[in-house]
C-alpha cells in the first residue's frame, strides 16, 4: 500500500530522488532524538506488568488509564519479545517512525504546496523538539504508530477524492481503525476525513462524502462496541477521576483552544526556556499572522484548505480537552500533543508560505530567501529550546536502570526496599511494582518463563 501511494505521489521506486528524500527525513529524526542511554519509565513498567501478568489475550484488551489500544499493545509485544530490555533498540524504532511521518507528511504537502516548501515543512517536522516528549518513551510509539495509519488514510482520501473506488473506501477504513486502536486521540479526528473530501476538492462530491461518513460511522460502531464490552464507561474516570462532576465549560473551551490553536504555532520557533506569557504571545502572534495572511490574500480553494487544517487539529483536540481540562491549563502544552498538531501549524504555515511567495516579488532568489529565513528562525527556536522533559526522562531512566540491574532476583528485600526501587520505575500517580511483579518483568525481558 505504501508503495502504491509514492507511485501515486509521483514518486517512483525507480526514482533515486524519492528514495534520499525518504532517507534523509529519517535520518534526520534518527539522528536528532535517538538516545540509547534512556530506559524503561513510567508507562513502560506498567504496561510490562500487565503483559506478564495476564494472558496474552487480556493483555491485548486490557485498557490503559481510559484508553483502549489492541494494536498498540500487539505491536508493543512484539517488540519487546525482540529486544527484550535492549531498550535503544525500542527508542530506535519510535524515532524511525516520526522519519517516516515526515516523508508521509511531504506526500501530503506535494498535494498542495510546492517541493521546496514541502521539503522545508517535513524538514521542520522531522527536527522539530516536540519529539523529545515521544522519543524518551517506548510506550509512546502508540502516538507514532497512531499518526502513521492517520496519514496514510489521509493520502487514500485524497486518492479517493480524485479517483474514487471501492478499494479505496476499504483501505481508509481499514487505516482509520488500526490509528484509533494504536492511540485513541485520533478518535474525532476521523470526520476530517470525509470533511477533506467536502473543502479539499475543487469540485465537492455529496456521493464520496456521504460514502466516506458511513465508513466512518462503522469503523467508530466497531471501535464503540469494543470500548465498551472490554473497558466500559468506567474506564474514562480511571486516570481522570470526577471527570464528569468537575467538567468546567469555560476551562474546556479555553484548554482546546490553546491546544488547538496557540500553543502548535510557538512550536514552530520552540523556545521552552522563555516565560509561559511570552509563549503564549508567540502562539498567538504566529496564528493570528498566518490566519490574516490566508484571509486577506488567499483564494477560495486556500482560504478551504486552511479551514480544514484548523478542523485537522481542533477536532481531536476536543477529547483530549474533555479529559485533561481540570488539570491545570498549561498541560495543553503537553509536547507530546504537539506530534499531531504541529501537522495543522505546518499546513497553516505552508498556505501562508505559498500566498507570500506568489504576491510578493518574483526574484529568481527572492522565494528561496524567503524559505532560507523562515527555515533559520525555525532552526534558532529548535536549537535554544533545551527539553525538561529530556534531563527529567534521562534521570529517571538512570535510576531504573541501576535499579533493574542491582536488584537479584532470589535475594530477600524487605518491604522498605522493594518500595522504594518500585517508586524508581514509576511515577507516584501509578501503583507500586510488587517483588513478584519485578522479577517476573526481568525473566520476561531476559527471554526466560517466569517462575524459572
Amino acid at each position: 500500500m505504501v508503495i502504491d501511494f509514492l507511485k501515486h505521489n509521483e514518486l517512483e521506486l525507480s526514482d533515486i530522488k524519492g528514495w534520499w528524500l525518504a532517507l534523509l527525513l529519517i535520518a534526520t529524526s534518527v539522528a536528532l532524538f535517538w538516545r540509547p542511554y534512556y530506559f524503561f519509565i513510567h508507562d513502560d513498567w506498567r504496561t510490562l506488568a500487565f503483559m506478564v501478568g495476564e494472558p496474552l489475550y487480556q493483555y491485548l484488551l486490557h485498557t490503559e488509564g481510559e484508553q483502549w489500544v489492541p494494536f498498540f499493545h500487539l505491536a508493543f509485544y512484539g517488540l519487546v519479545r525482540i529486544f527484550g530490555d535492549h531498550y535503544g533498540w525500542l527508542i530506535l524504532v519510535t524515532c524511525l517512525g516520526t522519519g517516516l511521518n515526515s516523508f508521509l507528511l511531504y506526500l501530503i504537502f506535494r498535494r498542495h504546496f510546492d517541493s521546496a516548501i514541502s521539503l522545508t515543512l517535513s524538514l521542520v517536522y522531522a527536527s522539530s523538539s516536540v519529539h523529545f516528549a515521544t522519543a524518551t518513551m517506548a510506550f509512546y510509539l502508540c502516538y507514532i504508530l497512531s499518526l502513521v495509519f492517520f496519514l496514510l488514510a489521509l493520502l487514500l482520501t485524497d486518492r479517493y477524492l480524485r479517483s474514487p473506488s471501492s478499494v479505496s473506501l476499504l483501505g481508509i477504513g481499514m487505516l482509520s481503525l488500526l490509528s484509533i486502536l494504536s492511540h485513541n486521540y485520533t478518535v474525532l479526528a476521523l470526520p476530517s476525513l470525509p470533511l477533506y473530501i467536502l473543502l479539499v476538492g475543487e469540485d465537492a462530491s455529496w456521493r464520496r462524502f456521504w460514502s466516506l461518513v458511513a465508513v466512518q460511522l462503522i469503523v467508530l460502531v466497531i471501535f464503540a462496541i469494543g470500548y465498551l464490552d472490554f473497558a466500559g464507561l468506567r474506564a474514562t474516570a480511571s486516570i481522570n477521576h470526577n471527570i464528569f462532576s468537575n467538567f468546567s465549560p469555560l476551562g474546556f473551551i479555553a484548554h482546546w483552544f490553546l491546544g488547538s490553536f496557540i500553543f502548535p504555532f510557538f512550536y514552530l520557533v520552540f523556545n521552552c526556556s522563555l516565560k509561559f506569557v511570552f509563549q503564549l504571545i508567540i502562539g498567538m502572534v504566529s496564528f493570528s499572522l498566518l490566519l490574516v495572511t490566508i484571509y486577506c490574500w488567499g483564494n477560495t480553494q486556500e482560504k478551504r484548505f486552511a479551514l480544514w487544517a484548523l478542523l485537522f487539529n481542533g477536532l481531536p483536540f476536543l477529547l483530549v480537552s474533555f479529559a485533561r481540562c481540570h488539570f491545570v491549563m498549561r498541560q495543553a502544552f503537553s509536547e507530546r500533543y504537539g506530534v499531531f498538531t504541529l501537522v495543522g501549524a505546518l499546513l497553516l504555515a505552508g498556505t501562508a508560505l505559498g500566498i507570500l511567495a506568489r504576491r510578493l516579488p518574483r526574484g529568481r532568489w527572492f522565494h528561496l530567501y524567503l524559505l532560507l529565513g523562515v527555515l533559520a528562525l525555525i532552526i534558532n527556536g529548535q536549537l535554544l529550546h533545551t527539553s525538561g522533559v529530556q534531563r527529567l526522562y534521562k534521570e529517571r531512566s538512570r535510576i531504573a536502570k541501576t535499579t533493574y540491574e542491582f536488584y537479584e532476583e532470589y535475594s530477600p528485600m524487605n518491604k522498605q526496599t522493594i518500595e522504594e526501587a518500585s517508586r524508581s520505575f514509576l511515577i507516584p500517580d501509578y501503583p507500586f511494582l510488587t517483588e513478584g511483579q519485578i522479577v517476573a518483568i526481568r525473566q520476561f525481558l531476559r527471554g526466560r518463563p517466569a517462575g524459572q
